[in-house]
């Protein structure tokens, strides 16, 4: 029989529930100098050799390499990247070390019209440019030592060699699940990028401060909205719920998910307790 359940409780109590590991330390050392299985994307226009993983597209267009890295914080992260030519709109490259369902941060070599070396976020909503040194890759030939380190403080440094760059603070991602090399290149351009030496290590975040829940819609007798002031990032495979409980304590109902994500939730009682739907 259906419960109108939430016009008849007075008070709610909403609890999530986080039942993740505690953050881990991943490292990554990979010389690009011979194939891995973890890579995945456009792996038939990889050409390996002792210099390193050189591009080697058909045509014009696009390639993208990626492999897991769960590295977010207290991070490192180096790469070393050449492009035989001037960069411009039209041939440029990109590595992006951190990438989340969320969006990802990348180092950008050229893509704009003053040849900046600039760190990108990239979220849903928007692209940011967060810092950048224009001119920077305005030469002929482009070769960079890449080396990131990010501190417990979200604030990133970038260096190229032992040259410290820029250094600016960022906390929107602050998970990892891949990281990725990226080019754009024209016909003229597809086996003139070079990568070599890739090394990324940190820790996988763990989220510490609980989520608040700012407001609740009532859509209908037997469904609320909830929007939370954070998405919910618990590890991977975790265990992850929503509790609600009534004003004395007396737990009324429990949802499980594999992932929470977004902001806002909503949430459906179909009987006394028994939820449908999703955060």
């Amino acid at each position: 029989m259906f419960t109108d359940l939430f016009r008849s409780a007075l008070t709610l109590c909403f609890c999530l529930i986080f039942n993740a590991a505690t953050g881990q330390f991943y490292q990554l050392l990979d010389s690009l100098t011979a194939p891995h299985v973890d890579w995945e994307g456009d792996t038939a226009w990889m050409q390996f050799s002792a210099d390193g993983l050189r591009s080697a597209a058909p045509a014009a267009g696009s390639l993208e390499w990626r492999r897991e890295s769960r590295a977010a914080l207290r991070g490192n992260w180096s790469l070393k990247m050449q492009m035989d030519f001037n960069p411009s709109t039209a041939n440029f490259c990109s590595f992006k070390f951190i990438e989340s369902d969320w969006g990802y941060y990348a180092i950008q070599l050229s893509g704009s019209s003053g040849d900046d070396l600039s760190l990108m976020l990239h979220t849903p909503e928007k692209d940011s440019v967060l810092a950048a040194i224009s001119g920077y890759v305005n030469r002929n030939a482009v070769a960079v030592a890449l080396r990131i380190e990010r501190d417990s403080n979200y604030t990133f440094h970038v260096y190229d060699a032992d040259a410290l760059l820029f250094s600016t603070t960022d906390s929107t991602l602050r998970s990892s699940k891949s990281l990725s090399l990226h080019c754009t290149y024209t016909s003229s351009r597809v086996d003139k990028f070079l990568f070599s030496t890739l090394r990324s290590e940190g820790y996988a975040f763990r989220d510490t401060v609980a989520p608040k829940l700012r407001t609740i819609d009532v859509l209908s007798p037997r469904q609320l909205r909830l929007n939370w002031s954070e998405p919910a990032l618990p590890a991977p495979g975790s265990l992850n719920g929503v509790i609600a409980r009534a004003q004395d304590g007396t737990a009324l109902d429990t949802a499980f998910y594999p992932y929470l994500g977004r902001r806002i939730g909503t949430c459906s009682s179909i009987g006394p307790f028994l939820w449908v739907g999703g955060l």
